[in-house]
């Protein structure tokens, strides 16, 4: 996982509002990989459909999904 990279949840985390208040996130939630500093962890944004940041989440590596595009068998 790189930084801007497109995941998804695989489980379900909770996590911190941009006013510092506790947010559940679900599983298939989507965001963007804003850090990848950490060999374990990566620093997650939330944003919702109007461009507003909702969430910054420290994720474990292992609960995420890297989502890719592209036609079948091509690399991006």
């Amino acid at each position: 996982m790189q930084l801007l990279d497109t995941v998804a949840l695989l489980g379900d985390v909770t996590g911190r509002s941009m006013d510092s208040k506790d947010v559940q996130l679900f599983s298939g939630q989507v965001g963007t990989v804003v850090d990848d500093a950490h060999p374990h962890f990566v620093l997650v944004e939330f944003v919702a459909e109007d461009g507003a940041t909702y969430a910054l989440v420290s994720v474990p590596r292992s609960n995420l999904l890297r989502l890719r595009r592209g036609s079948a068998g091509s690399h991006d």
